[in-house]
């Protein structure tokens, strides 16, 4: 395994080439890219990209109220679109390979 522990790399980039044999560095850019867009379609884009076919996900959102006390509001909508684009998309495929678990104080309930 080749580490690469270059630290002007984001750590999703320096992951990635870790753990993507086979990857070229311009592939490891473009999906770090991807990520970094600030749009609805970019979370299914995202597992799309890097989710293989047999690859199981648990995404864990932990202090979700944060996204409604410290987020802008534009922001927060499309993280929140982005959200429900993934679900239906997995929805519509029947693909139950993705968990998607987000946590709240009780008190933003």
């Amino acid at each position: 395994m080749w580490e690469d522990n270059d630290r002007s790399k984001t750590a999703p980039e320096r992951r990635a080439r870790k753990t993507r044999h086979g990857t070229s560095l311009c592939d490891v850019q473009s999906d770090a890219q991807l990520a970094r867009l600030v749009k609805p379609e970019t979370l299914t884009q995202v597992m799309r990209s890097l989710k293989h076919q047999d690859d199981y996900w648990f995404i864990l959102i932990d202090q979700f109220e944060e996204l409604f006390t410290t987020t802008e509001s534009d922001k927060r909508d499309v993280f929140i679109q982005g959200l429900v684009n993934l679900v239906n998309t997995l929805s519509k495929k029947s693909d139950h390979s993705v968990k998607l678990v987000a946590t709240m104080r009780t008190d933003f309930l």
